[in-house]
């Protein structure tokens, strides 16, 4: 099993790690636009009609944690999310157990999406720069919203972080962990993802 992170994780290790994460979606989104345009989908909004994202008022458990720090950035992050084209809802968050321990940042778009294991795959690749380092990236269970699930380690040098995003028809997300382990991330993966998205029946 691997080791958690340290217990006290710095805000600027945090705000680093998050901020690869928004780019790393950024690239995702840039990305599904290109390949909607070159597969000349007639309608990509149709398969992603049903699936809704929503920042949930609690992750896990969790709370939202607000920090001068991170407050402007994760609302930084929201902004940009929101001036990709086909983007109709999205969010960036981080929320922390009440004892101050057992922090997730979360981050998600809802959009339509051609290719979930193109764009996922895309995400990744925008996640790991030059601050960061991916390792381990492994195909892992969705969960009854279906699509495509990959979970690995972010390392910037100092700490190493669980990191798992999914993609679908008409979402893309990705939880970032800075005091579990990966299998314990792996196993909470579905339950978050539930927390945050929705299909209609």
């Amino acid at each position: 099993m691997s080791q958690p992170p340290t217990r006290r994780t710095p805000v600027l290790r945090i705000v680093l790690t998050a901020a690869a994460a928004a780019l790393a979606l950024g690239t995702a989104g840039l990305l599904g636009l290109v390949l909607t345009r070159e597969r000349n989908v007639p309608d990509p909004m149709a398969a992603a009609e049903e699936v809704s994202v929503v920042e949930p008022a609690t992750l896990g458990g969790r709370v939202p944690w607000t920090d001068s720090q991170l407050t402007p950035m994760t609302a930084e992050m929201e902004l940009q999310f929101a001036r990709q084209p086909g983007v109709t809802n999205s969010f960036a968050a981080f929320y922390r157990a009440v004892d101050g321990e057992n922090t997730v940042l979360a981050l998600a778009l809802e959009r339509p999406i051609v290719t979930p294991e193109f764009m996922l795959h895309g995400a990744f690749r925008g996640f790991a720069g030059d601050t960061l380092e991916l390792a381990g990236m492994t195909v892992v269970e969705p969960g009854p919203l279906g699509g495509t699930a990959q979970c690995g380690i972010a390392d910037d040098g100092l700490a190493r972080y669980p990191v798992c995003g999914w993609a679908d028809e008409g979402s893309i997300g990705i939880l970032v962990w800075y005091h579990l382990t990966v299998e314990q991330a792996i196993a909470e993966l579905p339950e978050l993802r539930a927390e945050i998205e929705t299909k209609e029946s």
